[in-house]
Protein backbone atom coordinates (compact mmCIF):
# COMPACT_ATOMS: atom_id res chain seq x y z
CA UNK A 1 0.00 0.00 0.00
CA UNK A 2 2.72 2.46 0.98
CA UNK A 3 5.96 3.17 -0.79
CA UNK A 4 9.47 3.82 0.54
CA UNK A 5 10.03 3.53 4.30
CA UNK A 6 6.42 3.85 5.40
CA UNK A 7 5.29 1.00 7.63
CA UNK A 8 2.21 -0.92 6.62
CA UNK A 9 0.54 -3.65 8.58
CA UNK A 10 -1.27 -5.09 5.57
CA UNK A 11 0.21 -8.54 5.03
CA UNK A 12 2.10 -9.15 1.81
CA UNK A 13 0.39 -11.94 -0.12
CA UNK A 14 2.23 -15.22 -0.15
CA UNK A 15 1.94 -15.26 -3.92
CA UNK A 16 4.60 -12.51 -4.06
CA UNK A 17 7.18 -14.80 -2.47
CA UNK A 18 6.09 -17.71 -4.61
CA UNK A 19 6.51 -15.63 -7.76
CA UNK A 20 10.03 -14.67 -6.72
CA UNK A 21 10.95 -18.30 -6.06
CA UNK A 22 9.65 -19.59 -9.38
CA UNK A 23 11.86 -20.19 -12.37
CA UNK A 24 10.02 -17.67 -14.47
CA UNK A 25 10.01 -17.28 -18.20
CA UNK A 26 12.61 -14.62 -19.18
CA UNK A 27 9.90 -12.15 -20.23
CA UNK A 28 7.98 -12.72 -17.01
CA UNK A 29 11.16 -12.35 -14.98
CA UNK A 30 12.03 -9.12 -16.79
CA UNK A 31 8.58 -7.60 -16.25
CA UNK A 32 8.42 -8.65 -12.60
CA UNK A 33 11.35 -6.37 -11.72
CA UNK A 34 10.13 -3.00 -10.45
CA UNK A 35 12.52 -0.90 -12.55
CA UNK A 36 11.32 2.05 -14.60
CA UNK A 37 11.68 0.47 -18.08
CA UNK A 38 9.61 -2.53 -17.01
CA UNK A 39 6.99 -0.32 -15.39
CA UNK A 40 6.79 1.81 -18.53
CA UNK A 41 6.19 -1.28 -20.69
CA UNK A 42 3.50 -2.50 -18.31
CA UNK A 43 1.84 0.92 -18.39
CA UNK A 44 1.72 0.99 -22.19
CA UNK A 45 0.37 -2.57 -22.36
CA UNK A 46 -2.30 -1.71 -19.81
CA UNK A 47 -3.27 1.40 -21.75
CA UNK A 48 -3.57 -0.39 -25.08
CA UNK A 49 -5.66 -3.24 -23.65
CA UNK A 50 -7.92 -0.81 -21.78
CA UNK A 51 -8.26 1.50 -24.77
CA UNK A 52 -9.37 -1.44 -26.91
CA UNK A 53 -11.90 -2.62 -24.33
CA UNK A 54 -13.35 0.86 -23.78
CA UNK A 55 -13.70 1.35 -27.52
CA UNK A 56 -15.56 -1.95 -27.89
CA UNK A 57 -17.79 -1.09 -24.94
CA UNK A 58 -18.61 2.30 -26.46
CA UNK A 59 -19.55 0.58 -29.71
CA UNK A 60 -21.84 -1.78 -27.77
CA UNK A 61 -23.62 0.99 -25.86
CA UNK A 62 -23.45 4.13 -28.01
CA UNK A 63 -23.84 3.00 -31.61
CA UNK A 64 -27.25 1.31 -31.14
CA UNK A 65 -28.58 4.37 -29.30
CA UNK A 66 -27.20 6.75 -31.93
CA UNK A 67 -28.70 4.71 -34.76
CA UNK A 68 -32.14 4.34 -33.17
CA UNK A 69 -32.60 7.34 -30.88
CA UNK A 70 -29.77 9.74 -31.64
CA UNK A 71 -28.80 9.12 -27.99
CA UNK A 72 -32.01 10.80 -26.77
CA UNK A 73 -34.42 8.60 -24.81
CA UNK A 74 -36.75 11.60 -24.51
CA UNK A 75 -37.76 11.09 -28.13
CA UNK A 76 -39.39 7.74 -27.27
CA UNK A 77 -43.17 7.41 -26.86
CA UNK A 78 -44.49 7.60 -23.31
CA UNK A 79 -45.29 3.89 -22.98
CA UNK A 80 -41.85 2.89 -24.29
CA UNK A 81 -40.15 5.17 -21.76
CA UNK A 82 -42.08 3.40 -19.02
CA UNK A 83 -41.50 -0.14 -20.25
CA UNK A 84 -37.86 0.09 -21.36
CA UNK A 85 -36.28 0.26 -17.83
CA UNK A 86 -38.54 -2.57 -16.67
CA UNK A 87 -37.43 -4.65 -19.66
CA UNK A 88 -33.83 -3.79 -18.81
CA UNK A 89 -34.37 -4.95 -15.23
CA UNK A 90 -35.75 -8.27 -16.49
CA UNK A 91 -32.76 -8.64 -18.83
CA UNK A 92 -30.36 -8.02 -15.92
CA UNK A 93 -32.18 -10.59 -13.80
CA UNK A 94 -31.95 -13.16 -16.59
CA UNK A 95 -28.25 -12.41 -17.04
CA UNK A 96 -27.45 -12.95 -13.36
CA UNK A 97 -29.50 -16.14 -13.26
CA UNK A 98 -27.59 -17.54 -16.23
CA UNK A 99 -24.09 -16.60 -15.07
CA UNK A 100 -22.29 -18.92 -12.60
CA UNK A 101 -22.87 -17.97 -8.97
CA UNK A 102 -19.15 -18.35 -8.18
CA UNK A 103 -18.53 -15.10 -10.04
CA UNK A 104 -20.24 -13.12 -7.23
CA UNK A 105 -22.24 -11.35 -9.87
CA UNK A 106 -23.30 -8.28 -7.90
CA UNK A 107 -19.72 -7.30 -7.01
CA UNK A 108 -18.87 -4.92 -9.83
CA UNK A 109 -17.88 -1.30 -10.31
CA UNK A 110 -15.43 1.03 -8.61
CA UNK A 111 -16.19 -0.37 -5.15
CA UNK A 112 -15.22 -3.86 -6.31
CA UNK A 113 -11.97 -2.49 -7.75
CA UNK A 114 -11.12 -0.73 -4.46
CA UNK A 115 -11.83 -3.83 -2.42
CA UNK A 116 -9.75 -6.16 -4.58
CA UNK A 117 -6.91 -3.66 -4.94
CA UNK A 118 -6.45 -2.96 -1.24
CA UNK A 119 -7.73 -6.16 0.36
CA UNK A 120 -7.53 -8.80 -2.36
CA UNK A 121 -3.89 -8.60 -3.51
CA UNK A 122 -5.00 -6.64 -6.63
CA UNK A 123 -6.30 -9.86 -8.22
CA UNK A 124 -9.54 -8.98 -9.98
CA UNK A 125 -11.40 -12.06 -11.26
CA UNK A 126 -12.44 -12.46 -14.87
CA UNK A 127 -15.97 -13.58 -14.00
CA UNK A 128 -16.90 -10.25 -12.48
CA UNK A 129 -15.44 -8.53 -15.53
CA UNK A 130 -17.80 -10.43 -17.84
CA UNK A 131 -20.71 -9.60 -15.53
CA UNK A 132 -19.74 -5.93 -15.59
CA UNK A 133 -19.45 -5.74 -19.38
CA UNK A 134 -22.78 -7.43 -20.09
CA UNK A 135 -24.63 -5.92 -17.13
CA UNK A 136 -23.29 -2.43 -17.79
CA UNK A 137 -24.30 -2.62 -21.45
CA UNK A 138 -27.83 -3.69 -20.54
CA UNK A 139 -28.15 -0.92 -17.95
CA UNK A 140 -27.00 1.80 -20.37
CA UNK A 141 -29.11 0.54 -23.28
CA UNK A 142 -32.18 0.34 -21.02
CA UNK A 143 -32.05 3.99 -20.02
CA UNK A 144 -31.19 3.63 -16.35
CA UNK A 145 -29.96 6.92 -14.84
CA UNK A 146 -26.36 5.80 -14.41
CA UNK A 147 -23.06 6.68 -16.04
CA UNK A 148 -20.72 4.49 -18.05
CA UNK A 149 -17.50 5.38 -16.21
CA UNK A 150 -18.05 2.86 -13.37
CA UNK A 151 -18.16 -0.15 -15.70
CA UNK A 152 -15.28 1.26 -17.73
CA UNK A 153 -13.03 1.74 -14.68
CA UNK A 154 -13.80 -1.84 -13.65
CA UNK A 155 -13.05 -3.06 -17.17
CA UNK A 156 -9.73 -1.23 -17.34
CA UNK A 157 -8.59 -2.29 -13.88
CA UNK A 158 -9.69 -5.90 -14.28
CA UNK A 159 -8.21 -6.42 -17.74
CA UNK A 160 -4.89 -4.96 -16.57
CA UNK A 161 -4.93 -7.12 -13.44
CA UNK A 162 -5.65 -10.23 -15.51
CA UNK A 163 -2.68 -9.35 -17.73
CA UNK A 164 -0.45 -9.22 -14.66
CA UNK A 165 -1.86 -12.46 -13.30
CA UNK A 166 -1.23 -14.18 -16.64
CA UNK A 167 2.40 -13.02 -16.49
CA UNK A 168 2.59 -14.17 -12.84
CA UNK A 169 3.73 -10.73 -11.69
CA UNK A 170 4.14 -9.95 -7.98
CA UNK A 171 1.66 -7.96 -5.91
CA UNK A 172 3.48 -4.64 -6.33
CA UNK A 173 3.25 -4.90 -10.13
CA UNK A 174 -0.39 -6.05 -10.03
CA UNK A 175 -1.32 -3.12 -7.84
CA UNK A 176 0.30 -0.67 -10.22
CA UNK A 177 -1.41 -2.31 -13.19
CA UNK A 178 -4.81 -1.82 -11.57
CA UNK A 179 -4.06 1.89 -11.19
CA UNK A 180 -2.89 2.05 -14.80
CA UNK A 181 -6.09 0.40 -15.98
CA UNK A 182 -8.28 2.81 -14.02
CA UNK A 183 -6.44 5.85 -15.35
CA UNK A 184 -6.56 4.50 -18.90
CA UNK A 185 -10.31 3.87 -18.62
CA UNK A 186 -11.11 7.42 -17.51
CA UNK A 187 -8.80 8.82 -20.18
CA UNK A 188 -10.36 6.79 -22.97
CA UNK A 189 -13.93 7.24 -21.77
CA UNK A 190 -13.90 11.02 -21.32
CA UNK A 191 -10.92 12.08 -23.46
CA UNK A 192 -9.32 13.37 -20.23
CA UNK A 193 -5.82 11.86 -19.89
CA UNK A 194 -4.69 14.16 -17.08
CA UNK A 195 -7.88 13.68 -15.06
CA UNK A 196 -7.50 9.94 -15.53
CA UNK A 197 -4.07 10.00 -13.92
CA UNK A 198 -5.19 12.13 -10.98
CA UNK A 199 -8.40 10.16 -10.45
CA UNK A 200 -6.49 6.88 -10.37
CA UNK A 201 -4.11 8.28 -7.76
CA UNK A 202 -6.75 10.02 -5.62
CA UNK A 203 -9.69 7.61 -5.77
CA UNK A 204 -8.34 4.18 -6.73
CA UNK A 205 -4.77 3.86 -5.46
CA UNK A 206 -5.32 6.35 -2.60
CA UNK A 207 -1.74 7.61 -2.80
CA UNK A 208 0.72 9.62 -4.85
CA UNK A 209 4.14 8.11 -5.55
CA UNK A 210 6.86 9.04 -8.01
CA UNK A 211 7.41 5.47 -9.18
CA UNK A 212 3.72 5.13 -10.01
CA UNK A 213 3.34 8.28 -12.08
CA UNK A 214 5.30 7.20 -15.17
CA UNK A 215 3.42 3.96 -15.95
CA UNK A 216 0.05 5.51 -15.04
CA UNK A 217 0.70 8.47 -17.36
CA UNK A 218 1.81 6.18 -20.18
CA UNK A 219 -1.29 4.03 -19.71
CA UNK A 220 -3.54 7.08 -19.78
CA UNK A 221 -1.95 8.55 -22.91
CA UNK A 222 -1.79 5.27 -24.86
CA UNK A 223 -5.42 4.43 -24.06
CA UNK A 224 -6.53 7.90 -25.09
CA UNK A 225 -4.69 7.72 -28.41
CA UNK A 226 -6.00 4.25 -29.26
CA UNK A 227 -9.61 5.05 -28.31
CA UNK A 228 -9.58 8.29 -30.31
CA UNK A 229 -8.19 6.41 -33.31
CA UNK A 230 -10.75 3.60 -33.10
CA UNK A 231 -13.95 5.45 -32.19
CA UNK A 232 -13.13 9.13 -32.45
CA UNK A 233 -12.83 11.66 -29.61
CA UNK A 234 -15.00 10.88 -26.63
CA UNK A 235 -17.17 13.24 -24.67
CA UNK A 236 -16.25 16.95 -24.80
CA UNK A 237 -18.69 19.58 -23.59
CA UNK A 238 -19.12 22.42 -26.08
CA UNK A 239 -18.86 25.25 -23.60
CA UNK A 240 -17.65 28.67 -24.78
CA UNK A 241 -14.73 30.27 -22.99
CA UNK A 242 -15.91 32.53 -20.20
CA UNK A 243 -14.50 34.23 -17.15
CA UNK A 244 -15.78 35.34 -13.78
CA UNK A 245 -15.11 38.41 -11.65
CA UNK A 246 -14.18 36.55 -8.49
CA UNK A 247 -13.93 39.68 -6.33
CA UNK A 248 -17.56 40.59 -7.03
CA UNK A 249 -19.04 37.13 -7.42
CA UNK A 250 -17.18 35.24 -4.67
CA UNK A 251 -20.26 35.13 -2.37
CA UNK A 252 -22.24 33.46 -5.15
CA UNK A 253 -19.37 31.06 -5.87
CA UNK A 254 -19.26 30.12 -2.17
CA UNK A 255 -23.05 29.65 -2.21
CA UNK A 256 -22.70 27.24 -5.14
CA UNK A 257 -20.03 25.34 -3.19
CA UNK A 258 -22.17 25.14 -0.05
CA UNK A 259 -25.15 23.98 -2.10
CA UNK A 260 -22.97 21.36 -3.80
CA UNK A 261 -21.81 20.13 -0.38
CA UNK A 262 -25.39 19.77 0.86
CA UNK A 263 -26.59 18.19 -2.39
CA UNK A 264 -23.56 15.87 -2.48
CA UNK A 265 -24.25 14.72 1.06
CA UNK A 266 -27.89 14.07 0.11
CA UNK A 267 -26.69 12.08 -2.90
CA UNK A 268 -24.37 9.91 -0.80
CA UNK A 269 -26.90 9.44 2.00
CA UNK A 270 -29.63 8.43 -0.45
CA UNK A 271 -27.37 5.92 -2.21
CA UNK A 272 -26.39 4.48 1.18
CA UNK A 273 -30.02 4.36 2.31
CA UNK A 274 -31.13 2.49 -0.79
CA UNK A 275 -28.09 0.27 -0.31
CA UNK A 276 -29.61 -0.93 2.97
CA UNK A 277 -31.91 -3.08 0.87
CA UNK A 278 -28.94 -4.95 -0.57
CA UNK A 279 -29.97 -8.10 1.31
CA UNK A 280 -33.07 -8.33 -0.89
CA UNK A 281 -32.86 -10.66 -3.86
CA UNK A 282 -31.46 -8.86 -6.89
CA UNK A 283 -34.62 -9.62 -8.88
CA UNK A 284 -36.76 -7.62 -6.44
CA UNK A 285 -34.30 -4.74 -6.34
CA UNK A 286 -33.87 -4.49 -10.11
CA UNK A 287 -37.62 -4.59 -10.76
CA UNK A 288 -38.21 -1.80 -8.22
CA UNK A 289 -35.52 0.34 -9.88
CA UNK A 290 -36.99 -0.34 -13.32
CA UNK A 291 -40.49 0.58 -12.16
CA UNK A 292 -39.38 3.78 -10.41
CA UNK A 293 -37.23 4.84 -13.38
CA UNK A 294 -40.10 4.19 -15.76
CA UNK A 295 -42.55 6.28 -13.70
CA UNK A 296 -40.07 9.16 -13.43
CA UNK A 297 -39.36 8.94 -17.18
CA UNK A 298 -43.05 9.49 -17.90
CA UNK A 299 -42.92 12.81 -16.04
CA UNK A 300 -39.35 13.86 -16.89
CA UNK A 301 -38.15 12.10 -20.07
CA UNK A 302 -34.64 13.60 -19.84
CA UNK A 303 -33.94 11.56 -16.71
CA UNK A 304 -33.11 8.48 -18.78
CA UNK A 305 -29.62 7.60 -19.92
CA UNK A 306 -26.15 8.70 -18.89
CA UNK A 307 -27.07 12.38 -19.05
CA UNK A 308 -23.94 13.53 -20.86
CA UNK A 309 -25.91 15.19 -23.68
CA UNK A 310 -28.18 16.85 -21.14
CA UNK A 311 -25.16 18.16 -19.24
CA UNK A 312 -23.83 19.58 -22.49
CA UNK A 313 -27.21 21.22 -23.11
CA UNK A 314 -27.17 22.82 -19.65
CA UNK A 315 -23.70 24.20 -20.32
CA UNK A 316 -24.57 25.42 -23.79
CA UNK A 317 -27.89 27.13 -23.08
CA UNK A 318 -29.81 28.83 -20.31
CA UNK A 319 -32.63 26.49 -19.37
CA UNK A 320 -35.60 27.74 -17.38
CA UNK A 321 -35.38 27.58 -13.59
CA UNK A 322 -38.42 25.30 -13.35
CA UNK A 323 -36.92 22.87 -15.88
CA UNK A 324 -33.61 22.77 -14.01
CA UNK A 325 -35.35 22.18 -10.67
CA UNK A 326 -37.38 19.32 -12.11
CA UNK A 327 -34.32 17.75 -13.72
CA UNK A 328 -32.33 18.02 -10.51
CA UNK A 329 -34.94 16.35 -8.30
CA UNK A 330 -35.82 13.65 -10.84
CA UNK A 331 -32.21 12.79 -11.60
CA UNK A 332 -31.26 12.74 -7.92
CA UNK A 333 -33.96 10.17 -7.15
CA UNK A 334 -33.51 8.05 -10.28
CA UNK A 335 -29.71 7.86 -10.00
CA UNK A 336 -29.49 7.22 -6.25
CA UNK A 337 -32.02 4.39 -6.27
CA UNK A 338 -30.30 2.78 -9.26
CA UNK A 339 -26.82 3.00 -7.74
CA UNK A 340 -27.95 2.06 -4.25
CA UNK A 341 -29.88 -1.02 -5.35
CA UNK A 342 -27.08 -2.42 -7.46
CA UNK A 343 -27.66 -1.44 -11.10
CA UNK A 344 -24.20 -1.97 -12.66
CA UNK A 345 -23.54 1.60 -13.73
CA UNK A 346 -21.34 4.55 -12.81
CA UNK A 347 -21.84 7.49 -10.45
CA UNK A 348 -19.63 10.18 -12.00
CA UNK A 349 -22.01 10.96 -14.89
CA UNK A 350 -25.02 11.55 -12.60
CA UNK A 351 -22.86 13.58 -10.21
CA UNK A 352 -21.70 15.88 -13.01
CA UNK A 353 -25.26 16.32 -14.32
CA UNK A 354 -26.74 17.07 -10.89
CA UNK A 355 -23.91 19.50 -10.14
CA UNK A 356 -24.39 21.29 -13.46
CA UNK A 357 -28.15 21.57 -12.93
CA UNK A 358 -27.65 22.89 -9.42
CA UNK A 359 -25.09 25.54 -10.46
CA UNK A 360 -27.16 26.68 -13.42
CA UNK A 361 -30.28 26.77 -11.22
CA UNK A 362 -28.64 29.09 -8.67
CA UNK A 363 -27.37 31.38 -11.43
CA UNK A 364 -30.82 31.34 -13.05
CA UNK A 365 -32.45 32.37 -9.77
CA UNK A 366 -30.01 35.27 -9.45
CA UNK A 367 -30.68 36.36 -13.04
CA UNK A 368 -34.43 36.23 -12.54
CA UNK A 369 -34.23 38.41 -9.43
CA UNK A 370 -33.15 41.99 -8.89
CA UNK A 371 -30.38 41.12 -6.42
CA UNK A 372 -27.48 42.02 -8.68
CA UNK A 373 -26.01 42.00 -12.16
CA UNK A 374 -26.74 38.98 -14.38
CA UNK A 375 -24.23 36.12 -14.27
CA UNK A 376 -23.30 33.46 -16.80
CA UNK A 377 -25.31 30.31 -16.08
CA UNK A 378 -22.93 27.99 -17.93
CA UNK A 379 -19.99 29.13 -15.81
CA UNK A 380 -21.87 28.38 -12.61
CA UNK A 381 -22.95 25.04 -14.05
CA UNK A 382 -19.25 24.19 -14.43
CA UNK A 383 -18.60 25.32 -10.86
CA UNK A 384 -21.41 23.07 -9.67
CA UNK A 385 -19.93 20.13 -11.56
CA UNK A 386 -16.49 20.73 -10.03
CA UNK A 387 -17.72 21.17 -6.47
CA UNK A 388 -20.15 18.26 -6.60
CA UNK A 389 -17.67 15.77 -8.06
CA UNK A 390 -14.84 16.87 -5.78
CA UNK A 391 -16.96 16.60 -2.65
CA UNK A 392 -18.75 13.31 -3.34
CA UNK A 393 -15.62 11.50 -4.57
CA UNK A 394 -13.30 13.31 -2.11
CA UNK A 395 -11.05 13.92 -5.10
CA UNK A 396 -10.57 17.70 -5.52
CA UNK A 397 -7.71 17.62 -8.02
CA UNK A 398 -9.41 15.00 -10.17
CA UNK A 399 -12.58 17.11 -10.25
CA UNK A 400 -10.72 20.26 -11.26
CA UNK A 401 -8.76 18.45 -13.98
CA UNK A 402 -11.82 16.63 -15.30
CA UNK A 403 -13.93 19.78 -15.68
CA UNK A 404 -10.96 21.66 -17.14
CA UNK A 405 -10.35 18.99 -19.80
CA UNK A 406 -14.04 18.43 -20.52
CA UNK A 407 -14.81 22.11 -21.06
CA UNK A 408 -11.43 23.44 -22.17
CA UNK A 409 -11.98 26.50 -19.99
CA UNK A 410 -8.95 27.40 -17.82
CA UNK A 411 -10.87 30.30 -16.29
CA UNK A 412 -12.78 27.79 -14.18
CA UNK A 413 -9.79 26.80 -12.04
CA UNK A 414 -9.62 29.63 -9.48
CA UNK A 415 -13.36 29.98 -8.77
CA UNK A 416 -13.61 26.19 -9.01
CA UNK A 417 -11.14 25.81 -6.16
CA UNK A 418 -13.15 28.21 -4.00
CA UNK A 419 -16.40 26.38 -4.72
CA UNK A 420 -14.74 23.02 -4.18
CA UNK A 421 -13.32 23.97 -0.78
CA UNK A 422 -16.72 25.30 0.32
CA UNK A 423 -18.41 22.05 -0.79
CA UNK A 424 -15.82 19.85 0.92
CA UNK A 425 -16.19 21.70 4.22
CA UNK A 426 -19.93 21.08 4.16
CA UNK A 427 -19.84 17.52 2.84
CA UNK A 428 -17.21 16.15 5.19
CA UNK A 429 -17.03 18.05 8.51
CA UNK A 430 -20.71 19.05 8.66
CA UNK A 431 -22.44 15.93 7.28
CA UNK A 432 -19.58 13.57 8.26
CA UNK A 433 -19.56 11.80 4.91
CA UNK A 434 -16.62 10.02 3.32
CA UNK A 435 -16.11 9.32 -0.36
CA UNK A 436 -19.18 7.68 -1.92
CA UNK A 437 -17.29 4.50 -2.81
CA UNK A 438 -15.56 4.23 0.58
CA UNK A 439 -18.88 4.84 2.37
CA UNK A 440 -20.60 2.05 0.47
CA UNK A 441 -17.78 -0.36 1.34
CA UNK A 442 -17.87 0.71 4.99
CA UNK A 443 -21.61 0.01 5.08
CA UNK A 444 -20.72 -3.58 4.14
CA UNK A 445 -18.17 -3.63 6.99
CA UNK A 446 -15.29 -3.47 4.50
CA UNK A 447 -12.66 -1.04 5.78
CA UNK A 448 -9.89 0.04 3.43
CA UNK A 449 -6.38 0.61 4.83
CA UNK A 450 -5.57 4.20 5.73
CA UNK A 451 -2.98 6.08 3.75
CA UNK A 452 0.02 7.59 5.61
CA UNK A 453 -1.57 11.05 5.89
CA UNK A 454 -4.75 9.62 7.38
CA UNK A 455 -2.74 7.47 9.77
CA UNK A 456 -0.81 10.45 11.08
CA UNK A 457 -4.01 12.47 11.41
CA UNK A 458 -5.39 9.96 13.93
CA UNK A 459 -5.08 11.36 17.45
CA UNK A 460 -3.32 8.62 19.34
CA UNK A 461 -4.54 9.99 22.65
CA UNK A 462 -8.07 9.11 21.54
CA UNK A 463 -6.98 5.44 21.36
CA UNK A 464 -5.23 5.52 24.72
CA UNK A 465 -6.58 3.83 27.83
CA UNK A 466 -6.89 6.53 30.51
CA UNK A 467 -7.81 4.08 33.26
CA UNK A 468 -4.48 4.18 35.09
CA UNK A 469 -3.04 5.21 38.42
CA UNK A 470 0.38 6.57 39.34
CA UNK A 471 2.03 4.82 42.24
CA UNK A 472 5.28 4.95 44.23
CA UNK A 473 7.78 2.09 43.75
CA UNK A 474 7.24 0.90 47.34
CA UNK A 475 3.58 1.50 48.22
CA UNK A 476 1.89 0.36 51.42
CA UNK A 477 -0.09 -2.81 50.82
CA UNK A 478 -3.39 -1.19 51.81
CA UNK A 479 -2.79 1.64 49.35
CA UNK A 480 -1.93 -0.89 46.65
CA UNK A 481 -5.22 -2.73 47.23
CA UNK A 482 -7.17 0.53 46.87
CA UNK A 483 -5.23 1.39 43.71
CA UNK A 484 -6.07 -1.98 42.21
CA UNK A 485 -9.76 -1.10 41.93
CA UNK A 486 -11.57 -1.87 38.62
CA UNK A 487 -11.37 1.84 37.77
CA UNK A 488 -7.62 1.45 37.14
CA UNK A 489 -6.53 -1.04 34.50
CA UNK A 490 -2.89 0.10 34.53
CA UNK A 491 -0.39 0.99 37.25
CA UNK A 492 2.44 3.34 36.32
CA UNK A 493 5.31 3.19 38.77
CA UNK A 494 7.07 6.57 39.00
CA UNK A 495 10.18 7.85 40.71
CA UNK A 496 10.50 11.07 42.65
CA UNK A 497 10.86 13.05 39.41
CA UNK A 498 7.57 11.60 38.11
CA UNK A 499 9.38 9.63 35.42
CA UNK A 500 7.76 6.26 34.61
CA UNK A 501 9.85 3.36 35.85
CA UNK A 502 7.58 0.39 35.22
CA UNK A 503 4.16 -0.44 33.82
CA UNK A 504 1.85 -3.14 35.14
CA UNK A 505 -1.53 -4.44 34.08
CA UNK A 506 -4.02 -4.66 36.92
CA UNK A 507 -4.88 -8.28 36.17
CA UNK A 508 -1.18 -9.25 36.12
CA UNK A 509 -0.58 -7.80 39.59
CA UNK A 510 -3.75 -9.37 40.98
CA UNK A 511 -2.81 -12.75 39.56
CA UNK A 512 0.71 -12.51 41.00
CA UNK A 513 -0.51 -11.44 44.43
CA UNK A 514 -3.05 -14.25 44.48
CA UNK A 515 -0.46 -16.82 43.41
CA UNK A 516 1.91 -15.73 46.17
CA UNK A 517 -0.86 -15.69 48.84
CA UNK A 518 -0.39 -12.01 49.57
CA UNK A 519 -4.10 -11.63 50.21
CA UNK A 520 -3.90 -14.24 53.01
CA UNK A 521 -1.18 -12.47 55.00
CA UNK A 522 -0.86 -9.24 56.98
CA UNK A 523 1.87 -7.09 55.45
CA UNK A 524 3.46 -4.45 57.64
CA UNK A 525 6.22 -3.53 55.21
CA UNK A 526 5.59 -1.80 51.87
CA UNK A 527 5.59 -3.94 48.75
CA UNK A 528 8.66 -3.40 46.56
CA UNK A 529 7.22 -3.24 43.05
CA UNK A 530 10.67 -3.02 41.52
CA UNK A 531 12.29 -5.75 43.57
CA UNK A 532 9.56 -8.37 43.32
CA UNK A 533 9.56 -10.71 40.33
CA UNK A 534 6.22 -9.39 39.21
CA UNK A 535 5.14 -9.66 35.52
CA UNK A 536 5.41 -6.24 33.96
CA UNK A 537 4.59 -4.80 30.54
CA UNK A 538 7.45 -3.56 28.37
CA UNK A 539 6.87 0.06 27.51
CA UNK A 540 8.36 3.30 26.24
CA UNK A 541 7.20 6.91 26.45
CA UNK A 542 6.21 9.33 23.69
CA UNK A 543 4.69 12.78 23.44
CA UNK A 544 0.88 12.73 23.35
CA UNK A 545 0.83 14.81 20.14
CA UNK A 546 2.76 12.23 18.11
CA UNK A 547 0.98 10.90 15.01
CA UNK A 548 -0.36 7.37 14.89
CA UNK A 549 2.06 6.30 12.16
CA UNK A 550 5.06 7.48 14.16
CA UNK A 551 3.79 5.63 17.23
CA UNK A 552 3.39 2.47 15.15
CA UNK A 553 6.97 2.87 13.91
CA UNK A 554 8.13 3.12 17.52
CA UNK A 555 6.35 -0.12 18.36
CA UNK A 556 8.14 -1.89 15.51
CA UNK A 557 11.50 -0.28 16.38
CA UNK A 558 11.49 -1.07 20.10
CA UNK A 559 9.25 -4.16 20.10
CA UNK A 560 7.56 -2.88 23.26
CA UNK A 561 4.01 -3.86 24.23
CA UNK A 562 2.69 -0.44 25.28
CA UNK A 563 3.50 3.24 25.05
CA UNK A 564 2.81 5.73 27.83
CA UNK A 565 1.71 9.03 26.30
CA UNK A 566 3.17 12.01 28.14
CA UNK A 567 2.23 15.69 28.26
CA UNK A 568 4.54 18.47 29.31
CA UNK A 569 3.45 20.17 32.54
CA UNK A 570 5.80 22.96 33.46
CA UNK A 571 9.30 21.52 33.77
CA UNK A 572 8.02 17.95 34.09
CA UNK A 573 5.91 15.51 32.13
CA UNK A 574 2.73 13.80 33.26
CA UNK A 575 1.14 10.63 31.90
CA UNK A 576 -2.13 10.96 29.98
CA UNK A 577 -2.82 7.38 28.99
CA UNK A 578 -1.53 4.04 27.79
CA UNK A 579 -1.84 2.84 24.19
CA UNK A 580 -1.10 -0.77 23.34
CA UNK A 581 0.28 -2.12 20.13
CA UNK A 582 -2.79 -4.29 19.65
CA UNK A 583 -5.18 -1.33 20.00
CA UNK A 584 -3.25 0.75 17.48
CA UNK A 585 -2.96 -2.07 14.93
CA UNK A 586 -6.66 -2.79 15.30
CA UNK A 587 -7.39 0.84 14.44
CA UNK A 588 -5.08 1.00 11.42
CA UNK A 589 -5.47 -2.40 9.83
CA UNK A 590 -8.17 -2.99 7.16
CA UNK A 591 -11.18 -5.17 7.90
CA UNK A 592 -12.63 -7.57 5.32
Amino acid sequence: MIAHDIVTISPVPETDFEALKMNQHPIKHFLSRMAMPQLAILGICSGLITGLMISLFRMMTEWPLEALLENRFSSLPLEVRFLLPIAGAIALIMLLLILPSRWQQTWVGVGHVLQKLHLGAARLPGGNLITQILGGAIALLSGFAVGREGPEIHMGAASSSLLGQKLELPFSSLRLLVGCGAAAAVSAAFNTPLAGVVLAMEVIMLEYSFIGFVPVILASVSANLLANWLTGPALVFNQPLSSINLLLESPLVILVGISAGVLGACFTLLVRWFGRFGHWHFASRFLIVGLVTGVIAILVPQVMGTGYLLTDEILDSELAVSVLAGLLIARLLASTIALGMGIPGGAIGPILLIGAAMGSLIAGLVNSSTLGTPVDQSTYAMLGMTAMMGAVLQAPLAALMAVLELTGNPGILTPGMLALVSASLIYGPLFRQKSLFVSLLNDKNIILPLNPMEQNNIRVIALADRRFANIHPMPEFDLLQVTLSPANQWLIVKNTNSDPLALYRREDILAWLDTNDYFQEVHAAPLDLEGELMPHTSFCTMDCNTGALEVLREFYRTDCDAIVLMERSGDNYRALGVVTRHALELQLEPRH
